[in-house]
């Protein structure tokens, strides 16, 4: 088995990492612009979380020409950790091809500095029992997941489990909004005072302007360009990372989920409106100036519905969960207004013939749409996120029947997120692993921040 690193030429940094299988014998040999680390006789756990690492897409880095071996050294130590979950430093070294006195400077390292901790005693056949390393799961993180009327304030710890969440209304005023907002994340983490928040993650609905962090586009939030990521950051004292939805869900897909290994998917997040993320090569693609993936914008019908954007006939007038909403009350003739696409998602479990025949013009909609994004970007995966996951399985269907009837070529493999409630969240969550898992971070000590004081 083989973990192939590969390097920028002339900088030293690290490009990725890649999984090979061979018979070699185990050494480690050092070519200027690779490194090859050979392995064989690993256990079933060892080889496992090896498959894994390789498809990390955090470790498909292209660093600044400072980072140096050692970065890259503690990258990987810090990433076997966090996927083993409990591992010991003589794993760490079979793992990664490392020396055992390499390995040990990196583990005190990253002890002194708070980043992992030892945990219970490991098994032995002869000698000591090991301690076992894990992720200083003390750390936490603020989640804020907006839609348009509410969103979901929650705080996880750095192994992605929701310790509290609050759902909290929101307005189109964003200044009153982030007032809520910045309330809530005070109630939240009052309930967990023994965790040291190191940062926020913000999934949005709506695409960010890369260079400014303000929002570039995001008509069904009602903002315009404003700056979330300076007001929660002034208002929390914390570090703030901020994504368009469906990036993010690409994003909690690579971390946690069923994109391990996937180079070029799309994610397409089926809500309010439709939001699509774009994974090319390994690569989240934001464009020049943050709007690639606006599929929900591209005109379907002639003139069409009026959307949020101002245009006619855009995609998520005709495919979104409103869209599904009003086709039902067209049908049925009269509903509540509290009646919502939850009830819409219910009475289709019930076999409800107008809730049936809603989501089924839905999906055929969604096929639309779908055959455009196939035939401009051919992805290998195609990921499905929102509520509409909820019965994907009487309707996935429908799309493999309307799909080729529009586009003559082999369809991908369509799936959906495991927990499409979480999704987001997930997904916010690791924007913000992202960043404290890369080297230059893995040097800082991490410290308690007081919520809501700005001098930290």
């Amino acid at each position: 088995m083989r973990l192939l690193c590969e390097y920028l030429p002339r900088t030293g940094c690290l490009l990725r990492l890649r999984l090979e299988l061979g018979d070699e014998p185990a050494l480690i040999r050092d070519e200027g612009r690779r490194i090859e680390t050979v392995n064989d006789g690993f256990g079933f756990m060892n080889e496992r979380a090896l498959r894994q690492l390789a498809h990390v897409p955090r470790l498909a880095i292209q660093a600044s020409s400072s980072e140096t071996a050692r970065d890259t050294n503690r990258t990987i130590i810090l990433e076997l950790i966090r996927l083993a979950g409990a591992v010991s430093r003589a794993d760490l070294a079979r793992l990664s091809g490392l020396q055992k006195s390499t390995v040990s400077a990196i583990v005190e390292e990253l002890l002194v500095s708070r980043w992992i901790c030892e945990g219970e005693t490991g098994f032995s056949r002869h000698g000591r029992r090991p301690l076992m390393l894990g992720v200083n799961n003390e750390l936490g993180v603020v989640i804020l997941d907006l839609h348009p009327g509410n969103a979901i304030v929650a705080i996880s710890d750095f192994s992605g489990r929701f310790l509290a969440q609050e759902n909290v209304p929101i307005s189109s005023q964003p200044h009153r909004s982030i007032t809520q907002l910045l309330a809530a994340i005070k109630r939240v983490t009052n309930a967990e005072p023994k965790k040291a928040i190191q940062g926020v993650g913000i999934s949005v609905p709506g695409r960010v302007d890369p260079s400014t962090g303000r929002l570039a586009f995001a008509p069904n939030l009602k903002w315009g360009p404003f700056d979330i990521r300076k007001a929660i950051a002034d208002g929390t004292g914390l570090p703030v990372e901020i994504e368009n939805a469906a990036n993010v869900i690409i994003l909690a897909e690579r971390w946690f989920g069923s994109l391990s290994g996937v180079q070029d998917a799309v994610a397409i997040n089926v809500s309010e409106g439709i939001g699509t993320g774009i994974l090319a090569g390994g690569h989240l693609i934001s464009g020049w100036n943050g709007m690639a993936g606006e599929f929900g914008h591209m005109r379907v019908e002639t003139p069409g519905l009026l959307c949020g954007c101002g245009n006619r006939g855009c995609w998520e007038t005709v495919a979104s969960n409103h869209a599904a909403l009003r086709y039902y009350r067209k049908l049925k003739g009269k509903a509540p207004s509290s009646f919502t696409y939850r009830h819409l998602l219910i009475d289709a479990q019930d076999q409800k013939a107008e809730a049936m025949a809603a989501l089924r013009y839905q999906f055929v909609q969604i096929a639309r749409g779908l055959q455009t994004i196939l035939a401009g970007l051919s992805p290998e995966v195609v990921l499905f996120a929102g509520d509409i996951v909820a019965v994907w399985p009487y309707f996935s269907g429908v799309l493999t029947e309307e799909v080729p009837k529009m586009l003559n070529a082999r369809l991908p493999r369509i799936i959906t997120t495991a927990d499409y409630g979480l999704a987001r969240l997930r997904g916010a969550l690791a924007l913000v692993l992202q960043h404290h898992f890369s080297p230059a971070s893995s040097r800082s000590v991490p410290r308690r921040m007081p919520v809501g004081d700005p001098s930290r």
